[in-house]
Protein backbone atom coordinates (compact mmCIF):
# COMPACT_ATOMS: atom_id res chain seq x y z
CA UNK A 1 0.00 0.00 0.00
CA UNK A 2 1.17 3.33 -1.18
CA UNK A 3 0.39 6.57 0.82
CA UNK A 4 0.61 10.09 -0.42
CA UNK A 5 0.78 13.02 1.94
CA UNK A 6 0.70 17.07 0.94
CA UNK A 7 1.01 19.51 3.22
CA UNK A 8 1.40 23.00 3.86
CA UNK A 9 1.49 26.40 6.64
CA UNK A 10 -0.35 28.40 7.52
CA UNK A 11 0.66 31.46 10.16
CA UNK A 12 3.91 33.30 11.43
CA UNK A 13 6.10 30.98 14.41
CA UNK A 14 5.79 34.28 16.32
CA UNK A 15 4.24 34.54 19.63
CA UNK A 16 4.84 38.01 20.50
CA UNK A 17 2.47 39.00 17.79
CA UNK A 18 0.62 35.81 16.90
CA UNK A 19 -1.14 33.22 18.83
CA UNK A 20 -1.74 30.20 16.29
CA UNK A 21 0.92 28.25 13.72
CA UNK A 22 -1.01 25.61 11.48
CA UNK A 23 0.06 22.62 9.32
CA UNK A 24 -2.81 21.66 6.86
CA UNK A 25 -2.68 18.73 4.33
CA UNK A 26 -4.04 16.09 2.68
CA UNK A 27 -3.57 12.38 2.76
CA UNK A 28 -4.34 9.57 -0.17
CA UNK A 29 -4.35 6.19 0.33
CA UNK A 30 -4.19 5.14 -3.67
CA UNK A 31 -2.53 6.89 -6.64
CA UNK A 32 -6.40 6.63 -8.16
CA UNK A 33 -7.66 8.79 -5.39
CA UNK A 34 -4.56 11.52 -5.47
CA UNK A 35 -5.39 11.37 -9.04
CA UNK A 36 -9.05 12.25 -8.93
CA UNK A 37 -8.50 15.25 -6.71
CA UNK A 38 -5.70 16.43 -8.73
CA UNK A 39 -8.40 16.60 -11.72
CA UNK A 40 -11.37 18.12 -9.76
CA UNK A 41 -8.71 20.99 -8.14
CA UNK A 42 -7.35 21.78 -11.27
CA UNK A 43 -11.07 22.10 -12.85
CA UNK A 44 -11.84 24.37 -9.99
CA UNK A 45 -8.82 26.22 -10.27
CA UNK A 46 -9.83 27.03 -14.00
CA UNK A 47 -13.13 28.19 -13.47
CA UNK A 48 -11.91 30.32 -10.77
CA UNK A 49 -9.06 31.75 -12.70
CA UNK A 50 -11.64 32.33 -15.76
CA UNK A 51 -13.76 34.11 -13.78
CA UNK A 52 -10.91 36.66 -12.39
CA UNK A 53 -9.67 36.81 -15.55
CA UNK A 54 -5.91 35.51 -14.64
CA UNK A 55 -3.17 34.59 -16.56
CA UNK A 56 -1.53 30.99 -16.26
CA UNK A 57 1.37 32.32 -14.19
CA UNK A 58 -0.99 33.89 -11.30
CA UNK A 59 -0.71 31.37 -8.41
CA UNK A 60 -4.12 30.57 -6.72
CA UNK A 61 -3.24 30.49 -3.13
CA UNK A 62 -5.35 31.78 0.34
CA UNK A 63 -3.15 34.70 0.32
CA UNK A 64 -4.05 35.94 -3.30
CA UNK A 65 -7.79 35.10 -2.40
CA UNK A 66 -8.01 36.75 0.28
CA UNK A 67 -10.98 39.25 -0.89
CA UNK A 68 -12.37 36.26 -2.29
CA UNK A 69 -14.00 34.38 0.35
CA UNK A 70 -16.29 32.10 -1.70
CA UNK A 71 -13.55 31.42 -4.36
CA UNK A 72 -11.85 29.66 -0.96
CA UNK A 73 -14.83 28.00 0.13
CA UNK A 74 -15.21 26.97 -3.18
CA UNK A 75 -11.74 25.54 -3.22
CA UNK A 76 -12.16 23.40 0.56
CA UNK A 77 -15.22 22.09 -0.80
CA UNK A 78 -13.95 20.39 -3.42
CA UNK A 79 -11.34 18.60 -1.20
CA UNK A 80 -14.66 17.53 1.09
CA UNK A 81 -14.44 13.78 0.64
CA UNK A 82 -10.90 13.38 1.00
CA UNK A 83 -8.88 12.87 4.15
CA UNK A 84 -7.68 16.01 5.23
CA UNK A 85 -5.08 16.64 8.51
CA UNK A 86 -4.25 19.49 10.71
CA UNK A 87 -2.13 20.54 13.25
CA UNK A 88 -2.51 24.05 15.87
CA UNK A 89 0.47 24.97 17.50
CA UNK A 90 -0.82 26.94 20.38
CA UNK A 91 1.98 29.61 20.09
CA UNK A 92 1.79 31.08 23.40
CA UNK A 93 1.91 27.95 24.99
CA UNK A 94 5.44 26.99 23.52
CA UNK A 95 8.50 26.94 25.77
CA UNK A 96 9.88 30.95 25.35
CA UNK A 97 13.35 29.32 24.85
CA UNK A 98 12.07 27.51 21.69
CA UNK A 99 12.10 31.25 19.91
CA UNK A 100 15.80 31.92 20.98
CA UNK A 101 17.46 30.41 17.77
CA UNK A 102 15.67 29.83 14.14
CA UNK A 103 17.38 26.01 14.38
CA UNK A 104 15.25 25.57 17.56
CA UNK A 105 12.04 26.70 16.18
CA UNK A 106 12.63 24.54 12.83
CA UNK A 107 12.93 21.78 15.07
CA UNK A 108 10.20 22.52 16.80
CA UNK A 109 7.74 23.00 13.89
CA UNK A 110 9.24 19.67 12.71
CA UNK A 111 8.27 17.70 15.78
CA UNK A 112 4.95 19.14 15.00
CA UNK A 113 4.63 18.02 11.72
CA UNK A 114 6.19 14.81 12.48
CA UNK A 115 3.41 14.16 15.07
CA UNK A 116 0.98 15.10 13.35
CA UNK A 117 1.59 12.78 10.74
CA UNK A 118 2.04 9.64 13.09
CA UNK A 119 -1.59 10.80 15.04
CA UNK A 120 -3.98 10.79 11.73
CA UNK A 121 -2.44 7.51 10.33
CA UNK A 122 -3.49 6.14 14.09
CA UNK A 123 -6.72 8.07 13.60
CA UNK A 124 -7.27 6.37 10.17
CA UNK A 125 -6.42 2.98 11.26
CA UNK A 126 -8.60 3.68 14.56
CA UNK A 127 -11.26 3.93 12.20
CA UNK A 128 -10.55 0.87 10.34
CA UNK A 129 -9.38 2.80 7.00
CA UNK A 130 -6.28 1.50 7.12
CA UNK A 131 -3.97 -0.92 8.57
CA UNK A 132 -0.90 0.13 9.38
CA UNK A 133 0.81 -3.02 9.00
CA UNK A 134 -0.14 -3.30 4.93
CA UNK A 135 1.59 0.48 4.25
CA UNK A 136 4.68 -0.12 2.42
CA UNK A 137 5.55 3.41 0.98
CA UNK A 138 4.70 6.98 2.25
CA UNK A 139 5.40 9.67 -0.23
CA UNK A 140 5.77 13.19 1.39
CA UNK A 141 5.22 16.63 -0.63
CA UNK A 142 5.72 19.89 1.32
CA UNK A 143 5.68 23.58 0.48
CA UNK A 144 9.51 24.57 0.12
CA UNK A 145 10.78 26.93 2.46
CA UNK A 146 14.46 28.54 3.24
CA UNK A 147 16.27 25.32 4.49
CA UNK A 148 19.47 23.32 4.40
CA UNK A 149 19.58 20.54 3.03
CA UNK A 150 20.39 19.07 6.34
CA UNK A 151 17.08 20.35 7.66
CA UNK A 152 15.16 18.02 5.04
CA UNK A 153 17.47 14.84 6.01
CA UNK A 154 16.83 16.16 10.12
CA UNK A 155 12.92 16.31 9.18
CA UNK A 156 12.93 12.99 6.71
CA UNK A 157 14.64 11.47 9.78
CA UNK A 158 12.57 12.18 12.37
CA UNK A 159 9.39 11.08 10.52
CA UNK A 160 11.31 8.07 9.86
CA UNK A 161 12.14 7.24 13.26
CA UNK A 162 8.80 7.80 14.93
CA UNK A 163 7.02 5.42 12.16
CA UNK A 164 9.07 2.80 11.37
CA UNK A 165 11.94 2.56 14.38
CA UNK A 166 10.20 4.24 17.11
CA UNK A 167 11.92 6.91 19.82
CA UNK A 168 13.34 7.54 22.87
CA UNK A 169 12.96 10.14 25.14
CA UNK A 170 15.75 10.33 27.56
CA UNK A 171 14.54 12.79 29.30
CA UNK A 172 11.56 10.62 30.92
CA UNK A 173 13.30 7.08 30.09
CA UNK A 174 10.66 6.47 27.76
CA UNK A 175 10.37 4.20 24.61
CA UNK A 176 7.65 4.92 22.55
CA UNK A 177 7.28 1.99 19.58
CA UNK A 178 6.99 2.33 15.92
CA UNK A 179 3.72 1.98 14.10
CA UNK A 180 4.80 1.13 11.23
CA UNK A 181 7.54 -1.03 11.28
CA UNK A 182 7.62 -3.12 7.93
CA UNK A 183 7.53 0.42 6.27
CA UNK A 184 9.78 -0.08 3.19
CA UNK A 185 10.14 3.47 2.01
CA UNK A 186 9.44 7.32 3.07
CA UNK A 187 9.85 9.55 0.35
CA UNK A 188 10.24 13.29 1.42
CA UNK A 189 10.28 16.13 -0.87
CA UNK A 190 10.13 20.16 -0.70
CA UNK A 191 8.48 21.25 -3.60
CA UNK A 192 7.21 24.49 -5.51
CA UNK A 193 3.65 25.53 -4.51
CA UNK A 194 3.45 26.84 -7.99
CA UNK A 195 3.98 23.28 -10.15
CA UNK A 196 2.08 21.43 -7.06
CA UNK A 197 -1.51 21.48 -7.39
CA UNK A 198 -2.13 19.33 -3.96
CA UNK A 199 0.36 21.87 -2.08
CA UNK A 200 -1.66 24.79 -3.17
CA UNK A 201 -4.47 22.53 -2.04
CA UNK A 202 -3.04 22.28 1.52
CA UNK A 203 -2.81 25.75 1.45
CA UNK A 204 -6.51 26.35 1.48
CA UNK A 205 -7.08 23.48 4.19
CA UNK A 206 -3.78 25.49 6.24
CA UNK A 207 -5.71 28.63 5.46
CA UNK A 208 -9.14 27.34 6.53
CA UNK A 209 -7.75 25.68 9.97
CA UNK A 210 -6.65 29.22 10.78
CA UNK A 211 -9.08 31.27 9.86
CA UNK A 212 -11.32 29.16 12.24
CA UNK A 213 -8.82 29.87 15.48
CA UNK A 214 -8.75 33.36 14.61
CA UNK A 215 -12.35 33.55 14.58
CA UNK A 216 -12.77 31.38 17.41
CA UNK A 217 -15.18 29.21 15.88
CA UNK A 218 -15.27 25.75 16.24
CA UNK A 219 -13.24 23.32 13.98
CA UNK A 220 -15.37 20.46 12.15
CA UNK A 221 -13.95 17.31 13.44
CA UNK A 222 -14.85 13.99 11.32
CA UNK A 223 -13.77 11.41 9.68
CA UNK A 224 -12.52 13.68 6.76
CA UNK A 225 -11.35 16.90 9.37
CA UNK A 226 -9.04 15.53 11.93
CA UNK A 227 -6.99 18.27 13.66
CA UNK A 228 -4.67 18.03 16.77
CA UNK A 229 -3.21 20.94 18.90
CA UNK A 230 0.47 20.99 20.16
CA UNK A 231 2.08 23.58 22.51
Amino acid sequence: MDIFIYSDESGVFDNKHYDYFVFGGLIFLNSKEKNNATNKYISVEKKIRNRLKLSNDVEIKASFLHNHINYKRWLYNTLSKYYKFGVVIKLKEVYPSIYITKESKRRHLDYAFKIALKEELKYLSSNNIIKLDDIENINIYVDEHSTATNGIYDLRNGILNELKYGTYNMQFNNFYKPIIPKLNSLNLQFVNSKKSILVRASDIIANKIYSDMLKNKPIQQNLYNHIIYLP
